[in-house]
């Protein structure tokens, strides 16, 4: 889990142990996960990564779906910046997130994720 707070983190996984394994992210705000539908912004070196999340999260069942999840931890590991910002524009949500530790959170090895693995 990537955090800014105790209860504010961004989670990538991809949860292998399952049948039908997918590249997914989740969100949770002060301890909870957006409500029902909501339309996750990440913002890295300049480039957003628009990612529609149900209940707080996302999994990439398909190419559609999966392609933001990769490319978003495939930036967050190339990226030399300082931090990175997510939102959720409704209810307004912004927060900056420091890259302390994406690289070992997204188990980046030669270039790639945690994700990357992940059937699609």
């Amino acid at each position: 889990m990537i955090h800014a707070s105790e209860n504010t983190y961004l989670a990538s996984a991809c949860p292998s142990v399952r049948p039908d394994a997918a590249p997914s992210i989740s969100v949770q705000i002060d301890g909870r996960p957006p409500s029902s539908q909501a339309a996750l912004q990440i913002e890295v070196d300049g480039r957003t990564f628009p990612i529609a999340l149900s209940d707080g999260s996302a999994l990439g069942r398909d190419q559609s779906t999966a392609t933001p999840i990769v490319s978003v931890a495939q930036e967050l590991v190339r990226s030399r910046a300082q931090s990175f910002t997510a939102a959720i524009p409704a209810p307004g949500w912004r927060q900056q997130f420091a890259f302390a530790n994406v690289q070992e959170t997204l188990g980046a090895q030669a270039g790639r994720t945690i994700v990357d693995g992940c059937p699609r």
